[in-house]
Order: structure tokens, then C-alpha cells, then sequence
């Protein structure tokens, strides 16, 4: 409903099928606050969003939020933060999916910014598969730090799963990194005003 209202033509394309039964950690480059409403129309099994708690005082937005039962992350205050990735560990280890923007905060210049790496941590020790999530075209309907929202087209490209078992936190942070840089820098330009994506 959002993106219909704010005109978001979404495009989503992925690299390999999803499985249900399976626990997935999606690691999703952040341009826009657009990012949560692309991500929820995107990814087509359950998961729960780990994302930091001021994305769940936005009106309608951050309602949702709560009620779907995602989990918010105070980076203000250490302890809370560490309650909330032990509640992320939990869902994990159920068998729940997990939503992380590993860049902790949206991009403000356009770029990728270096990742954090609590979620990749989580993963390791879940024993969860990493999935390369790279957005593109978001920042230019929703510009950070304003609220003047335009409708364009919207890119979502789902990465094959990286198992993490047997790689450290550290490796599989690098590795999402390059993928999601070099999918985000090398794919399709997205033409505003034919709607469609073209190279």
C-alpha cells in the first residue's frame, strides 16, 4: 500500500530460490527510509526486521513494526542492544529469518558505508545462510533527511545464499560487502521517466 501511494514501481530479481523451511539472514544495503516497505514487498518468505529503534516511531511505518513483533535495536543504550540481538539469536535459532542493515543507518551521500558486523556474527552462530540483498533506486524517491517522497522505479537484487558455516564473521562480512558493492555499482541504470530498466 505505501509504495502504491508513493508510486514505487518495484522491480525484484533473484539469483536462486528461497526455501521456506529454511533460516536465511539478509543482509540489505540502506539508501532510504523507502528501504523497509521495498524489503517487505520484496522478499517473498517470513522473516522479522533487526533494525535500529528510530525506524519504529515513523508514523504507520513503525506500527507496523511493532505489531508484526520485529525487533528494534537501541544503539544508544549498549544494553538494550545487546537484549535485542539476543531476542534476533532467539528468532534465528527458531527457524525465523532475520532482516539485517548491516551498514547500521541510511547512506547519506549515495554510498556504501563500511558494515557492521552484529548480524554476521549472529549468523555464524545460527549457522544461518547470509543472503546479498542490494537495493537500488530508493535514495532517489526518498532522499535522507527529508520527507518530499517521488515515485520512480525501485531495484531488489536477491544474492545466492552464502552458507556461513566454517567462515568467521569477519570473512563473511567482506564477502557480503563485495557482493552487494559490486552488484550495487555494476547492475542496470534505472531510467526515471520510461519506467524501465535498461543498461
Amino acid at each position: 500500500m505505501i509504495l502504491r501511494i508513493c508510486g514505487v514501481r518495484l522491480a525484484v530479481s533473484s539469483r536462486s530460490q528461497l526455501h521456506e523451511g529454511k533460516t536465511y539472514v539478509f543482509c540489505v544495503n540502506h539508501q532510504s527510509h523507502m528501504d523497509i516497505p521495498v524489503i517487505l514487498a520484496a522478499i517473498p518468505i517470513g522473516f522479522r526486521f533487526a533494525a535500529k529503534k528510530e525506524l519504529f516511531r515513523i508514523p504507520f511505518l513503525g506500527w507496523h513494526l511493532r505489531r508484526s513483533g520485529h525487533i528494534p535495536i537501541d544503539r544508544q543504550n549498549p544494553h538494550a542492544a545487546v537484549k535485542s540481538l539476543r531476542d534476533a539469536s532467539e528468532w534465528l535459532r527458531g527457524g525465523v529469518s532475520l532482516v539485517f542493515f548491516p551498514e547500521g543507518a541510511t547512506s547519506l551521500d549515495g554510498s556504501i558505508k563500511p558494515f557492521k558486523g552484529g548480524g554476521f556474527l549472529l549468523a555464524e552462530q545460527a549457522q544461518a545462510a547470509l543472503v546479498p540483498v542490494t537495493i537500488r533506486g530508493s535514495r532517489a524517491v526518498l532522499v535522507p533527511k527529508t520527507q518530499h517522497v517521488r515515485g520512480g522505479p525501485v531495484e531488489v537484487i536477491l544474492g545466492n545464499p552464502i552458507e556461513s558455516e566454517g567462515h568467521s564473521p569477519r570473512e563473511l562480512t567482506a564477502r557480503v560487502r563485495e557482493e552487494i558493492v559490486t552488484t550495487f555499482e555494476n547492475g542496470k541504470t534505472l531510467d526515471r521517466n520510461t519506467h524501465t530498466l535498461s543498461r
